[in-house]
């Protein structure tokens, strides 16, 4: 029988919020350059976390929120955020992580870089020394498989996720930049493909409140997808077609203002 946690292990833990996303055709990247053209990749990142980190902090700073954390290994990143007791400071909370979430995605593949992830909520454990950092929690573990599931260039909300806003109210009728669509998901290697209704972020949304010119085509969707000197053969084309036709719809739903009770 496992022996109850006393305080002190009971507050090295945080509840909040977690995305998990990670780069489509990274291992092209690597395979067909230089490790110099790798190393550029994650800087690139790393520009553009900063940046949409700098942008997003000023924001919580005007509501009183905290920033989330991020780290970055490889091809992926996580983003994290300790969740508040507080009703409508969790409201705010959720809109600086889905603002600044949702800039991520935006951001990296504007710059040739999609991602697919997915937000999960639970207790997570996140520990930064001189020797490392190291990282532990249903949550993350939850977002983690959700994300490579994904067959497309976006954030899945997880079922953890899905409850929490869910309670909140923001989900019924989607608020935030949240959109209610099938979603295709990669079967193992004995099943096709399928689709299942869930809630993704829809990033494009705030991506054309700040950037009204970044009009959406397949070639666009194409060229993103091909940047870097990444290959695009037929195992890459579903994404492309799924991506292209999510997108597509949240650039419609962007047209039709959220309501608000």
């Amino acid at each position: 029988m496992l022996a109850e946690p006393n305080q002190s292990e009971q507050n090295e833990a945080e509840r909040g919020f977690v995305g998990y996303f990670d780069l489509l055709g990274y291992k092209n990247v690597l395979t067909n350059n230089h490790i110099n053209k790798a190393i550029e990749v994650v800087k690139l990142i790393q520009q553009i976390l900063e940046k949409e980190q700098e942008r997003v902090y000023t924001a919580g700073k005007i509501v009183g929120q905290q920033f989330c954390e991020h780290i970055v290994y490889s091809d992926s990143i996580l983003v994290y955020t300790t969740f508040p007791e507080a009703n409508r400071e969790q409201h705010n909370q959720i809109g600086i992580f889905h603002e600044f979430c949702a800039a991520l995605i935006s951001e990296l593949f504007w710059n040739g870089l999609p991602v697919r992830g997915a937000w999960a909520f639970g207790n997570y454990y996140v520990k930064r020394t001189a020797n490392g950092i190291y990282v532990a929690g249903i949550p993350i573990v939850e977002a983690y498989e959700f994300s490579s599931c994904l067959d497309l260039a976006g954030c899945v909300i997880a079922p953890s996720a899905e409850k929490i806003l869910s309670d909140l109210k923001i989900l019924d009728p989607p608020l935030l930049g949240i959109v209610h669509c099938p979603v295709p998901l990669k079967g193992n290697q004995n099943q096709k493909s399928q689709k299942q209704e869930m809630f993704m972020l829809n990033h494009y949304k705030i991506d054309l409140n700040y950037n009204p010119n970044r009009k959406m085509s397949r070639q666009i969707v194409m060229q993103q997808f091909a940047e870097h000197n990444k290959s695009v053969g037929v195992e890459v084309l579903s994404k492309i077609n799924n991506t292209l036709e999510f997108l597509k719809a949240c650039e419609a739903d962007a047209c039709q203002p959220d309501e608000i009770d």
